[in-house]
């Protein structure tokens, strides 16, 4: 994948690869290799550890673990094992299927060249985008692409709703509508969060059953370590996690930063995990919520500026006015990362208040 990058992001449209051809009777044998883009690009792996290079030019997706889709599954391979000639004349007669199959042969020969977005659309996918994403991150640019080429999409499988202008060329142009709009915004939505945080939908999914398990349960009150992750996860999920998987998926929550890793309170030799309330729609944007006063939110980015803290800070602002960067015990919350007492500025909240400043 490393050697596709410039073609993955459209850097150039021709990329030239050496590769050892081991095929050859008389040895192996160096060749030169052409591609020629844009591919679509579908990258299969088990990994849950990417490069991030690759996190943000990809869309990360993760096949559907539902017990529903499972005996679908097993349904159908019956149904395929045990009689393959009749399988394959139901599939080929399928309505269904036989017009997918003439809707993309009808997309090929209508040579659609260009998709336009009117421009009161273009507000509206702006205005959407930008609703949840107060602070902006650099690969946010490459996400909206991808939102763009799925509204795109949906208007290409409908283009004869779309008004299909010919040029002079034979080429098509066609435009899209507020229903393309929705339904991009809809598909994009279900993968956002995740693809956004650099970790498969799966890890996702994970974390928020965690999450949830964590939040109503009086059993782990200073998180979870890894035995009990697997414990869990068999509960959750009626499927055993081994060691190894385990820890690829604490360490891309961690890498999230969807959990923390803090030394266990009673014995220090052991590594617990607790849960965040992380992600791209609760992160530091929780700005907005109306009990951070607009004084406060001043007095923090002050604070910020003036001890140069980077703006925004990766780490998430929660509730109240607690924020992971200035927590101390005279936070409304508990200290996490057991700031001292006597922390000065910027390490201290800068809108605490002392039991005689309260009083």
């Amino acid at each position: 994948m490393e050697n596709l990058r410039p073609l993955l992001s459209h850097d150039k449209k021709e990329i030239r690869l050496k590769i050892t051809n081991k095929s050859e009777k008389s040895g192996q044998r160096s060749e030169n290799i052409i591609v020629r883009g844009y591919p679509t690009v579908v990258f299969c792996t088990a990994n849950y550890k990417q490069n991030e290079q690759e996190k943000t030019r990809l869309l990360l997706l993760s096949p559907e673990h539902t017990q529903e889709k499972i005996r679908e599954a097993i349904m159908l391979k019956i149904e395929k094992e045990s009689d393959r000639e009749t399988f394959a004349k139901t599939l080929a007669t399928d309505p269904k299927r036989q017009a997918l199959i003439q809707r993309v042969k009808a997309i090929r020969q209508a040579k659609i060249k260009q998709i336009i977005i009117p421009t009161e659309l273009r507000e509206i996918i702006y205005q959407n985008f930008m609703e949840k994403r107060t602070f902006l991150q650099s690969r946010n640019s490459r996400d909206v692409s991808r939102l763009l080429n799925i509204i795109k999409g949906n208007a290409i499988l409908n283009y004869q709703q779309r008004n299909p202008v010919e040029n002079e060329d034979t080429d098509t142009t066609i435009t899209a509508t507020q229903e393309d709009i929705e339904i991009g915004f809809k598909y994009y939505g279900t993968v956002s969060e995740a693809n956004e945080l650099g970790i498969p939908p799966e890890v996702y999914e994970v974390f928020n059953t965690f999450k949830i398990e964590m939040a109503d349960s009086e059993t782990y009150p200073n998180g979870f370590s890894r035995k009990e992750f697997q414990e869990i996860y068999f509960r959750i999920h009626h499927r055993y996690v081994g060691r190894g998987k385990a820890k690829d998926l604490i360490e891309s929550m961690e890498a999230a930063g969807l959990i923390i890793e803090q030394p266990d309170p009673i014995d220090k030799r052991t590594t617990r995990y607790v849960c965040e309330r992380g992600g791209v729609s609760s992160a530091i944007s929780k700005f907005n919520l109306d009990c951070i006063t607009k004084e406060l939110k001043e007095k923090i980015f002050a604070c910020w500026k003036k001890y140069s803290i980077p703006h925004p800070p990766r780490t998430h602002i929660f509730c109240a006015d607690v924020c992971k960067n200035f927590t101390t015990r005279f936070c409304t919350a508990s200290n996490p990362f057991y700031r001292s007492e006597n922390a000065e500025m910027p390490l201290k909240c800068p809108g605490f208040k002392t039991t005689e400043e309260g009083s």
